[in-house]
C-alpha cells in the first residue's frame, strides 16, 4: 500500500502549506492592525486583560514565527504537530471568550479589514470558518498519519 500513504501524505503536506500560508496571512494582519488608531485597540481583550493593541503585537508575532517554525521542519509529522499547537491555542481562546460572556466580535484578524469595510461581525465569522478549516484539516491529516509507521512512510 506504499501508494495509499502517497498519497495521504501529499494532503497532510498540502494542508500544512495552507496552515502556514493562513498563519503568516493572519500573523501580519495582526501586527499590522496593532499599528492602527482603531478605538478598540485601546481595550481590553476579556481572556487575558491585555489591551488589544498588544495582544495582537504578541499573538501576531506567535503565529508567524510558528509558521516560520513549520517551514523549517522537514517531517510531516514534526509539522503537524507545530500546527497542532497553535490550533489548540486558538481553540482555548475562542472558548474562554464564549466563557466569559465576551459579547464583541472576536478582533482575531485584527482591525485591519475595518478600512476594507468589511463588518466586525463578518471578520469574526471568517476567523470562525478558518479555525474549522484548521481543526477539521488537522483532525484528517494527524488521522491519515496515524496509518504510517517508520517502515512504510519514510517522511512521517
Amino acid at each position: 500500500m506504499p501508494y495509499v500513504h502517497t498519497f495521504n501524505e501529499s494532503l497532510a503536506q498540502k494542508f500544512v502549506r495552507s496552515a502556514i500560508c493562513i498563519f503568516l496571512i493572519t500573523g501580519v494582519a495582526k501586527i499590522a492592525s496593532a499599528f492602527g488608531d482603531s478605538e478598540i485597540l485601546n481595550r481590553q481583550d476579556p481572556v487575558f486583560s491585555l489591551q488589544y493593541r498588544l495582544f495582537l503585537l504578541w499573538v501576531g508575532s506567535f503565529e508567524l514565527v510558528l509558521a516560520m517554525l513549520v517551514i523549517y521542519l522537514r517531517q510531516t509529522r514534526s509539522r503537524l504537530i507545530a500546527v497542532s499547537g497553535v490550533v489548540i491555542s486558538i481553540l482555548a481562546y475562542r472558548i474562554a471568550k464564549w466563557w466569559v460572556s465576551a459579547e464583541t466580535p472576536c478582533a482575531c484578524l485584527g482591525t485591519i479589514f475595518d478600512r476594507l469595510r468589511i463588518p466586525p461581525e463578518a471578520i469574526d465569522w471568517i476567523s470562525l470558518a478558518l479555525l474549522a478549516y484548521l481543526v477539521v484539516g488537522l483532525g484528517l491529516a494527524l488521522a491519515w498519519g496515524s496509518v504510517c509507521n517508520s517502515d512504510s512512510c519514510r517522511n512521517c
